[in-house]
C-alpha cells in the first residue's frame, strides 16, 4: 500500500489504472504555440483549424472550463451547469467536424491533418507521441478516470484474486504494466522503476495529477427522483442536444 494515496485506499475495490481525457493537438498546424487550455480550444480566432471532441456528456465539463468554472467545481453536474455547457457549445459546434466514439480515432484524426485539435485519451496519444507522432498534450482541466479492481463476493478464488491485486500494485510490477499501455496504476513509486523521460508525460506525475479534475463517478451513479441515474440523464440531454 506504500505509494497509494488514501483518497485510493478503498474498502471493496483497487484503482487499476488512472485515464484521463486531455487536450491534445498536432504541433505542425501550431509552429507558434498550440492552445494551453479549454478556453483556447474555444478560441477559433488565435487557434483555427478543425476541432474533435468525445461523443460523451461525461465530458461536457471541458465546456464549463472554457466558460470559466473553477475545475473544483465542475462537479457535480447540475442541470444549471449543464446548460451552461450546452450554451457554451453551441458557440463550437460549426468547427467540430468530429465526435468521435472509438479511442484511436483522435491520433488518426490529427496524423492525418483531418483534425488540428481534439480531446484524446492521454495514453493513446502518449503512445503516438513516443512513436514520433507530432502531437502536443494539455494537461489543464483533463477528465481523471479510475478504473478498479474488484473481487466477487463469495467467489471461489477469492483468495487467490485478491493476492493478483497485491502483486499487480507493487511499485515494480506496476511500472511494467504502465511502460506497456502508458497507463499508471495509483502507486506513485512505480514512477522510480520507470525510464527518466517518462514519467513527466504520464497522469501520476505530481505537476500533471494537479491539473486534472477527477470525475465524480458516484454522483454519476446515482439515482435521481424519476428512478435514471444522473449519467442516463445528462446522457439523454446531451444525445437530444447533438442530434437538433
Amino acid at each position: 500500500m506504500e505509494g497509494v494515496p488514501k483518497s485510493n485506499r478503498l474498502k471493496d475495490a483497487v484503482v487499476a489504472f488512472r485515464s484521463v481525457t486531455i487536450l491534445a493537438y498536432d504541433v505542425r498546424a501550431f509552429p507558434n504555440g498550440g492552445p494551453k487550455n479549454w478556453a483556447d480550444f474555444w478560441n477559433v480566432r488565435d487557434f483555427p483549424g478543425r476541432r474533435g471532441l468525445a461523443q460523451n456528456a461525461r465530458h461536457i465539463g471541458f465546456a464549463l472550463s472554457a466558460n470559466g468554472e473553477p475545475p473544483g467545481e465542475r462537479w457535480p453536474l447540475t442541470d444549471d451547469k449543464f446548460d451552461r455547457a450546452l450554451r457554451k457549445l453551441d458557440e463550437l459546434r460549426p468547427h467540430i467536424t468530429k465526435w468521435w466514439t472509438a479511442g484511436g480515432e483522435p491520433v488518426q484524426l490529427l496524423l492525418n491533418g483531418e483534425l488540428q485539435v481534439t480531446s484524446c485519451y492521454d495514453s493513446r496519444a502518449l503512445n503516438a507521441i513516443r512513436q514520433g507522432v507530432p502531437i502536443r498534450i494539455v494537461w489543464d482541466g483533463g477528465n481523471l478516470v479510475n478504473t478498479m479492481w474488484a473481487v466477487l463476493k463469495g467467489g471461489p478464488n477469492t483468495a487467490n484474486a485478491q493476492k493478483l491485486i497485491a502483486f499487480v500494485n507493487r511499485a515494480r510490477n506496476a511500472a511494467g504494466f504502465t511502460l506497456g499501455t502508458m497507463l499508471p496504476g495509483p502507486n506513485i513509486n512505480l514512477l522510480e522503476y520507470l525510464p527518466s523521460d517518462l514519467p513527466p508525460f504520464l497522469n501520476i506525475s505530481k505537476e500533471n495529477a494537479s491539473k486534472v479534475v477527477e470525475q465524480d463517478s458516484e454522483w454519476l451513479a446515482a439515482k435521481r427522483p424519476d428512478g435514471k441515474t444522473n449519467l442516463e440523464h445528462i446522457q439523454e440531454r446531451w444525445l437530444a442536444w447533438l442530434t437538433k
